[in-house]
Order: C-alpha cells, then structure tokens, then sequence
C-alpha cells in the first residue's frame, strides 16, 4: 500500500511540470514585407535556419504589404497602435515590441523577445485582432501572382495548416485536462483505499 501512495505521491509532483511543458505555446512573429524585398527574404532565410529548438517556439506570419492595401492598412494600424511611424519593410512585430529593417543583430533581438514571451505566462499579441477585423491576407508564398487593379495577391485568410494548428492546440489542452482529472481520481482513489484499511 505503501508503494501505491508513492507512486500517486510521485505522480501529483510530476503533473504540474508536465502540464507547464504544455502550456508553452508558439509566439507570433508578425513579418510586414514587400513581394521581392531582399531585405525581407534575408528575414525570412535567418528564421528559416534557426535551429529546430528555436523554431519550435515561434511561427513567422507574413503579410505582403507592397501590393495588398487591407495589409497595409493592418501595418499602419499596427505602428499607430506602437505610436511609431513605420519607414519601411521589412517591419516586423513580437508582442509589442517592434523591429525595423534586419541585420542578424536585429534577427538575434527577435528571438530574445520570442525566447522571453514564450517562457512568459502573458501571451501579448497586439496584430491577430486587427488582422481579423481587417480581414488582412497572410502571405502563402505566392509570388508573381499579384492582380494590382484589385490589390490582391491570391492570398489566403485562413489556411488549412492554421486550422489543423488550431486543432493540435485544442487536442493538447483537453489532453491536459483529461491527465489531470485521472491523477487526481487516482490519488483520491488511492487515499480512499489508504483510509479503509486503517479503520
């Protein structure tokens, strides 16, 4: 019985770190760019080979703002949210700090705000509202496939990885959830049996 009550004991001190490896979830780096930028491709080349480590605590959110103007709204909207001015791109946004142009001092920044947000229990995202009540169109990667009458690029609002990301997140909290309830009804369990071989 003894050994039962320890393994429950054991079980109750892991939980918690378990579920806090969990709730760490990804930080936004929000890349305002222009189609054929080289500046925004130096970007988007330091981030793409970042260590899998490091990758695996952000997602890099592109909009094109050159050619779509509800993108160039979202940036304006966003630098006047900041109270800054924005000069040019790539702009790009972490929580509420914001980063012009880029250098690999400037990419190495970037990820000391990621590194700080995601061990953060205080998620800021200041771009998602407004990219929602904008309607702006993440950046698919798409290029030369601009119709500038219309100021749209073929992008997307929503992709179908978001939405398997939104999914893969939820399926993580309920997993969560469901561990937790079983340790505690096992140790109440366990407890319970404790109690009624005593008496």
């Amino acid at each position: 019985m003894k050994k039962l009550f320890m393994l429950c004991s054991l079980f109750l001190l892991a939980l918690p770190f378990t579920v806090k490896a969990e709730e760490n979830q990804k930080v936004s780096i929000y890349l305002f760019k222009g189609d054929g930028c080289p500046h925004c491709a130096d970007a988007e080349t330091y981030f793409n080979s970042l260590s899998d480590e490091d990758k695996n605590k952000f997602d890099l959110v592109e909009y094109e703002v050159w050619y779509d103007e509800t993108n160039q709204e979202l940036m304006k909207q966003v630098a006047d949210k900041l109270e800054e001015t924005v000069t040019g791109v790539p702009y790009m946004i972490v929580g509420e700090k914001s980063f012009s142009g880029f250098t690999d001092e400037i990419g190495e920044d970037i990820m000391n705000a990621v590194n700080e947000m995601y061990e953060s229990e205080e998620k800021v995202d200041i771009v998602a509202e407004l990219a929602t009540e904008l309607g702006a169109k993440k950046w698919t990667g798409s290029s030369n496939n601009t119709d500038q009458s219309t100021g749209t690029n073929g992008n997307t609002t929503t992709t179908e990885k978001d939405e398997n990301s939104k999914t893969s997140t939820n399926s993580k909290d309920n997993t969560i959830v469901i561990v937790s309830v079983l340790g505690v009804l096992l140790v109440a369990g366990g407890l319970l049996v404790l109690a009624r071989k005593k008496m």
